[in-house]
């Protein structure tokens, strides 16, 4: 389970659980407590089902002094609703090579909020090559439709606006030549694309191409250094129109997100042993917009990752991370600087029983406009998790969270309590 996803998969409306999982079961694979089995011939396969019941005390995530909109036919803030998983992955060497394929489909079942009922997939293929000694890399494609849960434009949209569903689809290829067996010359290229269902988001819709060269050393001591130049070309669709609250935003000139990204990082990766991880990027990107140049952006963007095996009974797991994410506000910005810390460990309490606390902070900067109020946000969402193995393949999940956001646009603070129980089987 990913306790720092905000975000719900979806496909469309359904009118019962059962009923949606039904018709795309066989396409999910969990992202966490995937089981994996190997038969003689070296294939590996895991097949996984879920089911779990949520208490959310604020679905609409609306602030304290904010009432329900009459469009939703009910007054209650808080709604009980299903979860469904089910899903399947293959991953399979073959000599030197390797092929990887996963598919996850989850569907949602609410008791009160009937238009929050959804199902959606998310899939993948890669392919990691290796032509003789010099030649390596990988290939691959992903794609994905989900529904975010808030949604702020849609607060103040007009009544029966249909919530919106993001399809994405990113297609990736990069290899290396190696010069000695440490010292390697890497290229790679990804295309990544947006498409928004709800027209007050459709000025979010865009093509990121991007590319980078560079060099990575690999001494095979579990060390690997890549320092590359890397180039994005953003893309987008329409001008930019609505604003937070769903309204068409008085604007002098048509006003686009195509923009120009440069960036030199240094990404590094390294394995002390089987059960720590140490990963991270630093480098310095600077982004020119097509237009209103006072958005531009430059500085230090960095990410770090550590999970680090303090004992068998417990491992540390955190992240730190300043990075420019896409528009989510085309009323102050085109993008977001965030700020963002995380802390996950894994306790193992008795032999069936891990406790998973979590902690994640986020702070954004949606800066580059004149003329308006700056939009500045803080996320926190804190809690635990617990998994009690029933018997091999059977596990219980409780899940208990808190998500609070304050914004410097009053309208979008919100709190929100939420409870999980559910079961996840293992094959």
């Amino acid at each position: 389970m990913n306790y720092f996803n905000l975000s719900r998969v979806a496909i469309g409306r359904l009118n019962t659980l059962p009923r949606a999982l039904a018709a795309a079961g066989f396409l999910y694979l969990t992202g966490a407590g995937v089981a994996w089995a190997q038969n003689a011939d070296g294939d590996v396969i895991s097949l996984t089902a879920g089911l779990a019941v949520t208490r959310d005390s604020n679905v609409l995530r609306l602030g304290d002094n904010q009432s329900v909109p009459g469009s939703y036919g009910t007054d209650k803030r808080s709604d009980l609703y299903l979860n469904g998983t089910l899903g399947i992955g293959f991953d399979r060497m073959i000599s030197q090579q390797r092929l990887q394929a996963n598919a996850e489909v989850e569907g949602f079942k609410y008791r009160e909020y009937d238009d929050f009922d959804n199902i959606g997939y998310r899939a993948g293929l890669n392919y990691d090559w290796v032509i003789g000694r010099p030649l390596y890399g990988r290939v691959g494609v992903r794609a994905s439709r989900m529904q975010p849960q808030v949604q702020d434009r849609l607060y103040g949209a007009p009544a029966g606006t249909d919530r919106n569903d993001i399809d994405n689809q990113t297609i990736y290829f990069d290899g290396g030549l190696r010069l000695t067996p440490s010292w390697s010359v890497i290229a790679g290229w990804e295309l990544a694309r947006w498409r928004n269902s709800s027209e007050v988001y459709k000025d979010n819709d865009a093509d990121h191409n991007s590319y980078e060269v560079g060099g990575r050393y690999a001494p095979g001591t579990g060390l690997e250094i890549d320092l590359v130049y890397r180039r994005t070309d953003g893309d987008y669709k329409r001008d930019q129109k609505y604003a937070d609250d769903g309204q068409e935003l008085a604007l002098i000139e048509p006003r686009r997100a195509d923009f120009k990204q440069d960036a030199v990082l240094a990404r590094v990766q390294y394995r002390p042993s089987e059960d720590s991880r140490i990963a991270g990027r630093i480098g310095y990107t600077r982004r020119d917009y097509d237009s209103h140049l006072i958005r531009d952006f430059s500085g230090l963007t960095t990410g770090f990752d550590v999970e680090w095996a303090q004992s068998g009974a417990l491992q540390w797991r955190v992240g730190v991370t300043r990075d420019i994410i896409p528009d989510e506000n085309a009323l102050t910005s085109s993008y977001a600087d965030a700020r963002s810390i995380r802390i996950a460990p894994i306790v193992q309490a008795t032999g069936r029983i891990r406790v998973l606390p979590f902690l994640h902070y986020t702070h954004f900067s949606f800066d580059g406009e004149v003329g308006t109020t700056r939009r500045r946000d803080k996320l926190l969402v804190l809690g635990v998790g617990t998994t009690y193995e029933i018997r091999r393949n059977l596990n219980a999940l409780f899940d208990l969270r808190r998500e609070k956001r304050n914004s410097s646009i009053d309208a979008l603070d919100f709190t929100a309590n939420i409870v999980s129980l559910g079961l996840q089987a293992r094959f």
